[in-house]
């Protein structure tokens, strides 16, 4: 189900991307639907990454030991 959105645009922004969807032979509601559907599945994935980066970092908080310089040798 689509949720139609007014937005005001300048017009040299406007005729730009009129031209650019008409290039890609879609209409203009169409391109700034996809450009919007990427922007947010793009935030999905930076907070997905963010989530499992924060639950790592919980998992081993205080768990690192002190390294020997033998140790490290044998990475």
């Amino acid at each position: 189900m689509y949720k139609n959105v007014t937005i005001a645009l300048p017009e040299h922004v406007w005729r730009k991307a009129r031209e650019l969807a008409a290039k890609k032979g879609k209409s203009l509601s169409a391109l700034i639907r996809e450009q919007l559907e990427a922007l947010t599945q793009e935030k999905s994935e930076l907070e997905e990454v963010t989530e499992e980066i924060l639950a790592i970092m919980q998992e081993h908080s205080g768990t690192l030991t002190k390294w020997r310089r033998e140790d490290l040798y044998d990475v």
